[in-house]
C-alpha cells in the first residue's frame, strides 16, 4: 500500500481522528513513544489544511480576474469588428474612389492587423489599443465623430475599445501578480511538499507505534484501521484508473524519504 495514492482529503481525515480530543488523541497521549509525535502530526496536518485553503483562495482570485477579462474582451472585440465593418461598408457606398480611400485608410489606421486584432493576447490587445490611439490624427478623430453608431459615434466606439483594453491590461498584470505571489499563495509544488511531510510524519508515527508494547490489538486497530482502509481504497482506485487527487498527481518529484517507513522520528520537522 502506498500513502502517495491517498487523496489530500483522505490524509486530513486520518490525522484529524488522531488529533481530535474526542477521537484517538487521549489514547495517543498515553503512549510514551508515539505520543511524542503528536506535535509533528499537528504540523503535518496543518500544512495540508493551510495549503488547500491558500490554493483555493488563490484559484478563486484568479478565476475572478479571468471572468472579468472575458467579459471585457467581448466588448473590446465588438469595438474592433464594429468600426472595421462600418468603415468597410462606407467605402463600398462611397461615390468616388478618393472618398472610399479615406474610409479604408481610417479603417486600417484603427486596425492595421484587420480583424486578426481580436485574436491578440490580452497584453498585446492593451498595447495595440495604445498604439492606435497614438496613430489617430485630428482629422481621423473628426471623421470618427461624424460617423454614427447605434449608441453614439465611431469615436465613442474607439474610446470604448481603448478603455476596455486598458482594463484588460491592468487585469492581466493583476493575474500575473497572483500567479507569482510568494508565501501568501501556495503553489502546487508547495502542496506536494505538504503531502510529503505528512507521509514522512505518518510513516515515522506508524513505525514508532509498532514499538509500543503495551498497546492492545484493539487499540492498535482503532488507531491504524482507518489509515489501512484508506490506503487500500486509494490503491484500488489507482489500479482501476479512477481520477486521482490533482495535487497527488502533480508532476513534482516525490520526496524519496516519504516512502521510507523507517524514517528517524527525530528528523521529522
Amino acid at each position: 500500500m502506498a500513502k502517495n495514492n491517498l487523496s489530500s482529503p483522505a490524509m486530513v481525515t486520518v490525522t484529524l481522528a488522531w488529533l481530535d480530543s474526542k477521537g484517538e488523541r487521549p489514547l495517543l497521549q498515553a503512549l510514551p513513544q508515539a505520543g511524542a509525535l503528536l506535535p509533528s502530526l499537528e504540523k503535518a496536518h496543518k500544512g495540508l489544511l493551510d495549503g488547500q485553503a491558500s490554493m483555493s483562495q488563490a484559484n478563486a482570485a484568479l478565476a475572478d480576474v479571468q471572468k472579468a477579462q472575458a467579459v471585457l474582451d467581448v466588448r473590446h472585440d465588438a469595438c474592433i469588428r464594429g468600426p472595421y465593418n462600418v468603415l468597410t461598408g462606407f467605402a463600398d457606398l462611397a461615390e468616388t474612389p478618393e472618398e472610399a480611400a479615406v474610409f479604408l485608410s481610417l479603417r486600417d489606421t484603427l486596425t492595421p492587423r484587420g480583424l486578426d486584432t481580436v485574436r491578440l493576447s490580452y497584453t498585446d490587445q492593451a498595447g495595440e489599443a495604445e498604439l492606435t490611439e497614438g496613430r489617430l490624427t485630428k482629422e481621423d478623430r473628426a471623421l470618427l465623430g461624424k460617423l454614427r453608431a447605434p449608441s453614439g459615434t465611431l469615436l465613442d466606439a474607439h474610446k470604448a475599445r481603448l478603455s476596455t483594453a486598458r482594463e484588460i491590461g491592468a487585469l492581466e498584470k493583476q493575474r500575473a501578480t497572483l500567479e507569482k505571489q510568494g508565501p501568501a499563495t501556495t503553489t502546487p509544488a508547495d502542496a506536494v511538499r505538504a503531502r510529503n511531510l505528512w507521509i514522512r510524519t505518518v510513516n515515522a508515527f506508524v513505525a514508532i507505534l509498532a514499538l509500543e508494547e503495551g498497546l492492545s490489538d484493539d487499540d492498535r486497530e482503532k488507531i491504524l484501521g482507518p489509515l489501512t482502509r484508506a490506503e487500500q481504497k486509494a490503491d484500488r482506485k489507482r489500479v482501476s484508473g479512477a481520477q486521482p487527487d490533482p495535487v497527488a498527481a502533480a508532476p513534482v518529484a516525490v520526496d524519496p524519504k516519504a516512502a521510507d517507513p523507517a524514517v528517524d522520528a527525530s528528523k521529522v520537522k
